[in-house]
C-alpha cells in the first residue's frame, strides 16, 4: 500500500509526482467512455443496490429519497445509470479530472436528467464534506481507491461526508483480478498500447489469456474499452489486495467493516451444517478474511459504514444475541408460504433473493422457514421462537441464523 509517512523510502514515486501522474493519464484518457456511451451503455450496474441498502442501512426506506455521492465518477456512467434508476435520490457526483466532468456535464445536458449534479473535486481533499456535505445516506467508490496514493486517508475523507446511518460501497481489485493474472504476459509480449497496430496484437494476446484463465472472451480483459486497457492495465499503478488488507484500511481510516459480496456468495456455498457453528466462532470481518484467503476473489465488493453496535455471533454473546430483532431486508419474506405445526418436518424451499441474483434452494426445518417469514424487524429473536411455539435451545439455533446472516440472507436490528 502506497501510504505517506516519514519512513516513506520509494523513490519512483511521492505524493506530489503521484497524483499528477495520475491525473494525468485520466485527463488524457477519460473513463469509462467520452462518447454517447456514456449515457447509452447501461450495463454498469456496479452494486446490486437492494443488496447495498438492505446490508449498509437495515430496516431504512429503499432509495425512495436521500442523497447518494459517487466519488470518483469519471464521465459519469455510474451517475447517469443511479439516477435514472432512482429518480427520487439526489445525485452528487466528483472527479478530479476536468475534462471528465466536463463530458459528463455535456452528455447530462444532452439526456435531461435532472437528479445529477457533478463537481470537479479531488478525493484527497481533507475538506471534502466542506465541499460537497456531510449527509450523504449512500456513497460509491468503485474502481477509484487502487489508484490514489493514500487510499486510507481518501476513506477518511470519505467517511466525513456520510449521514450518521449512511453506508458506503467501495469497488476494489482483489489478488486474483484478471489484471494481475496478466502481468506477466504483459511483460513476456512486451505489450503497449503506442498505436492501432500494438493496440491490435495487445487485444490479441489478453484475449489469449483471457481464454486460459476460462473467462469469454468477449467479456475478458481483452475486450473491453482502450480507455479501461490505458487506466486499468497499463496504467501509472492501481493497488490489488486480499479483503483482509481492504479490511485494516477501512477499519485505519474509521469506518466499520459491514460485509462483501463476493464473499457472502461463497459462504453460501456451504451445504454442511456442520461447519457453520465451527466458522462462525469468528467475527465476521475475520471469516470473511478467511474465506477470501482460501477462496480469492478477483473483486471486493465492500459495505462499510461509521461504527455502529454489531449483531452479537461471538459464542460467548449469544444470551445477548436472543433480544436482537431478526429482520429480512434482502428479498420478500411475505412469499414465504406459512407453515403449520407441529414445527418438526425438514422441508425443501428455494428463497428467490433479487439482491444477489440468484435462487437459493435449501433444506431447513419447519420452524427456521416459519421464523424467517416472522422476521419484520419488530420483534426480537427469543419473542418470535415463543409466538411460534417451539422449544429450541439457543445452542441449536444460533447455527442457522448466524449462516442466514453471514450469507447476505437475515439482518439484525439492536434490542428496542
Amino acid at each position: 500500500m502506497n501510504t505517506i509517512s516519514n519512513s516513506d523510502t520509494e523513490s519512483h514515486f511521492d505524493f506530489a509526482s503521484f497524483s499528477r501522474a495520475v491525473l494525468n493519464q485520466f485527463e488524457s484518457t477519460p473513463f469509462p467512455f467520452e462518447d454517447e456511451k456514456v449515457l447509452s451503455d447501461q450495463t454498469w450496474k456496479i452494486i446490486p443496490p437492494n443488496w447495498l441498502n438492505a446490508i449498509g442501512r437495515p430496516g431504512k426506506p429503499f432509495y425512495d429519497r436521500g442523497k447518494f455521492l459517487v466519488a470518483g465518477c469519471g464521465t459519469g456512467n455510474e451517475a447517469f445509470n443511479i439516477a435514472r434508476a432512482f429518480p427520487n435520490l439526489t445525485v452528487v457526483a466528483f472527479d478530479i479530472s476536468q475534462r471528465a466532468i466536463e463530458t459528463a456535464i455535456k452528455w447530462q445536458k444532452a439526456s435531461g436528467i435532472q437528479n445529477v449534479h457533478f463537481f470537479q473535486e479531488d478525493l484527497m481533499n481533507p475538506n471534502l464534506a466542506h465541499s460537497l456535505g456531510s449527509d450523504f445516506d449512500w456513497i460509491s467508490c468503485h474502481e477509484v481507491l487502487s489508484f490514489v496514493y493514500d487510499p486510507q486517508a481518501a476513506l477518511h475523507h470519505l467517511a466525513s461526508c456520510l449521514s450518521p446511518d449512511g453506508c458506503i460501497y467501495i469497488g476494489v481489485k482483489g489478488t486474483f483480478h484478471p489484471t494481475v493474472r496478466l502481468a506477466p504476459a504483459i511483460s513476456l509480449f512486451s505489450l503497449n498500447l503506442n498505436n492501432s497496430e500494438q493496440l491490435k496484437r495487445t487485444r490479441e494476446v489478453l484475449s489469449a489469456c483471457d481464454n486460459l484463465m476460462g473467462i469469454p472472451m468477449d467479456k475478458g480483459i481483452g475486450a473491453q474499452p482502450e480507455s479501461y486497457l490505458k487506466t486499468h492495465v497499463f496504467g501509472v499503478h492501481h493497488d490489488c489486495f486480499p479483503l483482509h488488507t481492504w479490511i485494516e484500511i477501512i477499519h485505519n481510516s474509521g469506518l466499520q467493516y459491514i460485509n462483501s459480496l463476493y464473499t457472502s456468495m461463497s459462504f453460501l456455498q456451504l451445504q454442511d451444517n456442520r461447519f457453520f457453528d465451527i466458522l462462525t466462532e469468528l467475527d465476521l470481518p475475520t471469516l470473511h478474511s478467511l474465506i477470501d484467503h482460501c477462496n480469492p476473489s478477483f473483486f471486493h465488493m465492500i459495505v462499510a459504514s461509521k461504527p455502529r453496535k454489531m449483531p452479537p455471533f461471538a459464542p460467548a454473546d449469544r444470551n445477548e444475541f436472543l433480544h436482537w430483532r431478526p429482520l429480512v431486508d434482502l428479498w420478500d419474506r411475505t412469499k414465504i408460504q406459512a407453515v403449520h405445526p407441529p414445527y418438526n418436518q425438514i422441508l425443501e424451499v428455494t428463497f428467490d433473493i433479487p439482491g444477489l441474483y440468484r435462487q437459493l434452494p435449501l433444506k431447513l426445518s419447519s420452524y427456521l422457514i416459519e421464523f424467517l417469514r416472522r422476521s419484520d424487524g419488530s420483534r426480537s429473536v427469543s419473542q418470535i421462537v415463543a409466538d411460534i411455539g417451539v422449544e429450541v435451545k439457543p445452542g441449536e439455533l444460533f447455527p442457522a441464523l448466524a449462516r442466514f446472516y453471514f450469507s447476505s440472507l437475515l439482518n439484525f436490528l439492536p434490542p428496542l
